[in-house]
């Protein structure tokens, strides 16, 4: 049987498309203060907004007499037909907001426009009006919101923890704070203030508290115009970077949005200027005509369309690029240079399977005169007589050959036939490995391995005679799992003093990274306390970090946990110190190789290193001897 939804049915359905989580009410709410034209927006909220959120203003406020509307769906001053949206630079267009939030929430507002002698406050309960009263206040407004969707059980249990909630709300600060720099922001996070930024202070100033001293230290302005766009910001220079996303930042018409294309542009004129998986930081503003862009795409605004986009990433990538390779530091590399250099990073940097097949591809040893190679170190060696291999037409000769690889399927550490095509150079699938530690069907031949030399100061090789392979171990991601899981059995780490402690300043979102993580710090071996507002004192590390005196360590521990789980931080940690500091040396001899692949079948996961890159290798006799042909 079909039925009409009651109007509160209606409501709460419609509140979920822009009352998502907690960030969505302070997104709209912030919003709302923008298009009232305030210049001073103060935020608060506690245990991730889920119990209570305040955004105070100082703009136009509401009319008294519209107080009442501004609560019903649809109801707005921003637009009055479906033609405006193509000539609106306003935040807010929908009218949904303040009907959303009363939906799933208990809210309080206060607010006065200049002609008013006083304010007025009303109180809503679950989309019920409950009282209205005259209060004293100054022009502006003030709205509180109290325990979200506590009228929706089946929506509540799906938030997240209070951290991950306050840090969405965290980061979505910092988008409103470094967009918006004509406004002073002030946010306070569970009774303490995160930040504050001055409209009235410089643009520099803004940054430091926002982004760090060291990115104004390492900036470069931006000024671009074209036909159809304007754009300006700042974006860091190649010598700072981030393991992460965090800070990056673009803006159309005042309006934060997502953009992969754009971020797509901006960061492959970095290429080769700034380490693999490292990422810069920006600060984009674009203006554009508003009938040159599309915003009724989502109801959170922050996904956009552009006429002429092709245009808007080809002038980001060529002026940006263009700023980068005339700064000093990279003056003498040319973007001829630079394109070679990509090329070549791209072939000889590739993760995973592509590692093995590299060997082949770039390492082999140059051909002679004479098609002969001789062996340096024994010359009395059979391979003085035997013909170079130029692997580098591996491609040609072996479309069809595959190469296998370990892996498991239904029972752990099983040494099964992963096959990777030579032509594609594409890691396939490989299935989750069972964390199941029965030694009983570990079926690694161990015993059946003959040691026969260190490769490339990469890989152990072992000779399997019975079965007709090469086996290839990864020295580094092998030390990684065995020293991993040794690790992660221990309650808390030994730790070694550092005879110098180390001072860091942080930015005052790293600051509240820290001292949500900081139990997980000490839990692997670190003694971290504060030292001022800004700054952290580090006293003792991991015993087993090579470089402890190094800080870029400690920054990119903090990128790597920024956005994780706090379930699992303590892990993320461990995995990342050990990625950052395990040691490098691989000049192993026969018993210390045999010892290293013995203590790797220990583990709970022989197969793959903490981070999933695969450890151990096999390559077929067959499929190596075609080679040779």
């Amino acid at each position: 049987m079909i039925k009409v939804l009651s109007e509160d049915t209606i409501q709460k359905i419609a509140a979920g498309e822009v009352v998502e989580r907690p960030a969505s009410v302070v997104k709209e709410l912030v919003e709302n203060s923008i298009d009232a034209g305030s210049t001073n927006i103060v935020v608060e909220i506690n245990n991730g907004g889920k119990s209570y959120i305040k955004v105070s203003d100082n703009g136009h406020g509401i009319d008294k007499d519209d107080i009442e509307l501004a609560f019903k769906r649809h109801a707005t001053s921003k637009i009055e037909s479906f033609e405006d949206l193509y000539k609106i630079y306003s935040m807010g267009f929908r009218g949904e907001a303040l009907a959303s939030i009363v939906s799933v929430s208990r809210l309080t507002m206060r607010t006065k426009t200049e002609k008013d002698v006083v304010g007025t406050m009303v109180k809503y309960d679950n989309n019920k009006l409950i009282s209205t009263e005259s209060v004293g206040m100054n022009t502006g407004t003030i709205i509180e919101i109290f325990d979200i969707f506590n009228y929706l059980p089946a929506r509540k249990k799906f938030l997240a923890s209070d951290i991950t909630e306050a840090n969405k709300i965290t980061n979505l600060m910092y988008s409103f704070a470094i967009g918006h720099p004509e406004i002073s922001f002030t946010y306070i996070k569970d009774n303490r203030e995160m930040f504050r930024t001055i409209a009235e202070d410089s643009k520099k100033s803004n940054y430091e508290t926002l982004f760090g001293r060291d990115f104004v230290k390492n900036s470069i302005e931006l000024d671009i115009k074209s036909d159809n766009y304007k754009i300006d910001g700042t974006i860091s220079n190649n010598k700072f970077y981030k393991g992460n996303r965090s800070m990056q930042f673009i803006y159309v018409n005042g309006r934060y949005i997502e953009n992969e294309q754009i971020v797509e542009a901006i960061e492959n004129a970095y290429n080769n200027l700034i380490p693999a998986g490292r990422f810069p930081l920006f600060d984009i503003k674009i203006e554009v005509s508003p009938d040159l862009i599309d915003i009724n795409i989502h109801p959170n605004k922050q996904k956009i369309k552009f006429s002429f986009s092709e245009q808007l990433f080809d002038l980001l990538n060529k002026k940006i690029t263009e700023l980068l390779y005339l700064s000093d530091e990279n003056k003498n590399i040319s973007l001829k240079e630079k394109d070679n250099k990509v090329r070549f990073y791209e072939l000889n940097h590739g993760d995973g399977y592509k590692n093995i097949l590299d060997i082949f591809k770039n390492d082999s040893q140059p051909k002679t005169d004479d098609s002969k190679v001789v062996d340096k170190d024994n010359t009395t060696s059979d391979a003085t007589n035997s013909p170079i291999i130029d692997f580098r037409e591996i491609d040609d000769k072996l479309s069809d050959e595959k190469i296998n690889c370990v892996k498991n399927e239904n029972k752990p550490y099983i040494v099964n036939d992963t096959t990777y095509d030579f032509e594609n150079l594409k890691q396939e699938e490989v299935s989750d490995l069972n964390e199941k530690n029965d030694k009983e069907q570990i079926k690694f031949i161990d015993e059946k391995l003959i040691f026969k030399t260190i490769l490339f100061n990469k890989y152990i090789l072992f000779e399997n005679n019975s079965e007709k392979k090469l086996v290839f171990v990864d020295i580094v991601r092998a030390n990684e799992r065995i020293l991993f899981d040794r690790e992660m059995k221990k309650e808390n780490i030994v730790s070694q003093k550092l005879l110098e402690p180390i001072i860091i300043n942080l930015t005052k979102k790293e600051l509240d990274i820290f001292e949500q993580n900081k139990e997980s710090f000490e839990s692997i071996g670190y003694e971290i306390d504060l030292f001022s507002n800004n700054a952290i004192i580090i006293r003792q590390v991991p015993y087993f970090l090579d470089k402890p005196g190094d800080k870029t360590y400690f920054l990119e521990l903090f990128d790597e946990i920024s956005n994780k789980n706090s379930d699992k931080t303590k892990e993320y940690l461990l995995r990342k110190t050990l990625s950052l500091s395990i040691n490098k040396n691989t000049n192993l001899s026969e018993i210390e190789s045999e010892t290293l692949y013995k203590e790797l079948l220990k583990t709970t996961n022989p197969n793959t290193s903490p981070h999933g890159n695969p450890i151990i290798f096999n390559i077929d006799y067959d499929v190596f001897m075609r080679l040779l042909k």
